[in-house]
């Protein structure tokens, strides 16, 4: 169940009106640039009413103790381009609506790689993940295994800071939380491997602990049946002496 939305509808249309007013205003001086003289006056004037507008819309952030990565990363450059751009109205639109929903945040961030490995061939994606992968590695072996281990170690720092960072996550009972395993989450390959790796050793010691126990009980075994015959000849010597 996701955590109770941070920004009511009243504070979205109160934000949104202000942005859109701002805009309207923009856009307008924006027009009427080319006119000598007043233009240039109405185009400051609409500078100095957007920082007005983005202080106020900031502020409204600050006082509901918005604290996620990904909604200040978006206010930032909402903020810087609103200045002489009428894209205010676009911004606090986005804006409250990732820090209403986790799936919001969540598909922005996929979208985001998405681009991100378009644009430069799938060169700059793993790097942008948390430096996930290191150095190159081959894509053969423990080597490839380690090198999706680490992006998928770098994409969920990813998720953890710019999804669920300084939001409200919902309460789950004990018997609700399942393990990363249970869920099937891929073990870290070095794990794995250290895995195996203890559990032929165990069988290796268990065959060499049987094998010592059965020699053991075999000597002494053979010590029991040495023993008897030694007695019976004695006893035989004994008679035929007697």
């Amino acid at each position: 169940m996701e955590h109770e939305k941070r920004y009511d509808t009243l504070i979205v249309v109160l934000m949104s009106s202000i942005a859109f007013a701002a805009d309207a205003f923009t856009l307008f001086a924006i027009l009427a640039f080319g006119v000598p003289i007043i233009g240039l006056i109405i185009f400051l004037l609409s500078i100095f009413m957007n920082i007005v507008a983005i202080l106020f819309l900031l502020f409204f952030f600050i006082m509901k103790g918005e604290k996620n990565l990904m909604v200040w990363i978006v206010n930032l450059a909402g903020s810087l381009l609103g200045l002489i751009l009428p894209v205010k109205f676009i911004w606090i639109l986005g804006a409250t609506a990732l820090g209403n929903s986790r799936l919001m945040r969540k598909l922005a961030l996929d979208a985001a790689l998405i681009a991100a490995t378009v644009a430069t061939g799938g060169v700059a994606a793993p790097a942008a993940i948390g430096e996930m992968a290191g150095k190159k590695a081959a894509e053969t072996g423990v080597k490839a295994m380690a090198k999706r281990a680490a992006v998928r170690a770098g994409r969920k720092k990813l998720e953890q800071e710019l999804v669920e960072g300084g939001q409200d996550k919902p309460q789950r009972k004990e018997e609700d939380q399942v393990s990363d395993e249970a869920l099937g989450e891929a073990q870290n390959p070095f794990e794995e491997l250290e895995g195996l790796t203890s559990e032929v050793q165990g069988e290796e010691e268990d065959k060499f602990i049987d094998m010592t126990g059965r020699r053991r009980r075999q000597r002494k075994r053979d010590e029991f049946i040495d023993i008897a015959g030694r007695n019976a000849d004695r006893d035989e010597e004994e008679r035929r002496a007697a």
